[in-house]
């Protein structure tokens, strides 16, 4: 199995909405379960647009089976569900990718 990068771009109506945060708690649970125990993850890298509207994500996995695996998980699966709320309710669009 070869790497795979996917990216999440997501674009505010206006700089004075804000982001969504992932609670610390559970980027310590990613790191600690997908970077640093299994090293599936194996990077990501945060871009600002240059008007500060749209943020993107890139994430380099192992493999797509290790990424639907990371989806699955209970946790990030509330935190997704948590992030697709914040960012409907804020108007933010999201729009998934490859590299």
């Amino acid at each position: 199995m070869s790497d795979i990068t996917l990216t999440r771009t997501t674009i505010r109506p206006n700089t004075s909405v804000a982001w969504f945060q992932t609670p610390s708690a559970v980027l310590d649970y990613i790191n600690a379960t997908y970077r640093f125990g299994s090293g599936d993850l194996r990077k990501s890298e945060f871009m600002l647009s240059e008007d500060r509207l749209s943020l993107t994500m890139a994430s380099t996995w192992s493999s797509v089976e290790t990424h639907a695996a990371f989806m699955a998980d209970p946790i990030v699966a509330a935190n997704m569900t948590a992030m697709d709320a914040y960012n409907t309710e804020n108007n933010i669009t999201v729009i998934l990718g490859t590299l």
